[in-house]
């Protein structure tokens, strides 16, 4: 992908690196593709949590108005 569709893209949380001075993160495109790039466009951020493998699903079933409840 190019700087073209960048408006199309959101910033992961997870860095890609630090190469000469210059931070670089993976961004990723309403098509599914990654890419990874220097952190110098303003796109957005979606927020994210990571789950560990002991995270169980105890309520709600995953609709808006009724959102999962995790322990």
């Amino acid at each position: 992908n190019n700087d073209t569709t960048a408006s199309t893209a959101e910033w992961t949380l997870s860095r890609y690196g630090d190469y000469s001075g210059y931070f670089r993160a993976w961004r990723v495109y309403s098509d599914g593709s990654v890419d990874e790039i220097y952190v110098d466009k303003t796109i957005g951020a979606r927020p994210v949590f990571h789950l560990t493998s002991d995270a169980r699903i105890s309520g709600g079933n995953g609709e808006y108005t009724n959102p999962y409840i995790l322990e």
